[in-house]
Formats: C-alpha cells, structure tokens, sequence
C-alpha cells in the first residue's frame, strides 16, 4: 500500500521528519538553555544525554533520505525535484548538524581517556 505516489515526496517527507525530530531534541534545549540566565540552573542540559542516541539516527536518516532524493530526482528531473532539492538542502543541514556534534563528543571523550 502506498501512501505517496510521488517517488520524490517520500524521502522529503523522512527528511522533514528527521529535522523535526533534530530541533525537538537538540536545537529547541539548546535554545532554552541558552536564553536562561547563568546564575539559574535550568538542568535542560540532562535531556542531551538521554536524546543523543536519537539525535544521531535523526541525522543517519536525513542523510539517507537526502541520498535517495537526489537519486529519485535524477530519474526525474523538473521544477519539481530542484524545488524539492532546494529546500531539502537547508532542512538537512538542520538535521546533520546535531548528529555530527554527537559524533565529535563522543570521539574526543574516547580519544582523550
């Protein structure tokens, strides 16, 4: 059963998911913890730790989907797909960003031991 018919669409769709899902766990705290005073303790920094592990699949699959974008907008090259890839392009920067600060962390936690 297919939902979307246009093979374009769904990869957009898994990218649009994997950015919403990289704001809610990374960029909204951060923004909350960076607009309380310092002298306030906000503990919003606890929810990185438990949401690290999503924050880096939210970034495997916006790479993945951004991936098949590209493939299934080459099959099918219109106003359409460079539409789809032009907006695709900003919304995975949002989504990779975060994944790839998970990756840095924890490759200099386990190199500086």
């Amino acid at each position: 059963m297919t939902l979307i018919a246009d093979k374009r669409a769904r990869p957009a769709i898994w990218l649009f998911g994997a950015s919403i899902v990289a704001v809610l766990c990374y960029w909204f705290p951060l923004a909350v913890d960076r607009s309380m005073p310092p002298d306030s303790d906000s503990r919003i920094w606890m929810l990185f730790g438990m949401v690290q592990r999503q924050v880096f699949l939210a970034s495997l699959v916006a790479v993945a989907s951004f991936c098949f974008l590209i493939r299934a907008a080459k099959r099918q090259f219109d106003r359409w797909s460079i539409l789809l890839l032009g907006i695709s392009l900003p919304v995975l920067l949002v989504a990779v960003v975060p994944g790839f600060l998970v990756v840095r962390a924890h490759l200099e936690i386990s190199f500086h031991r």
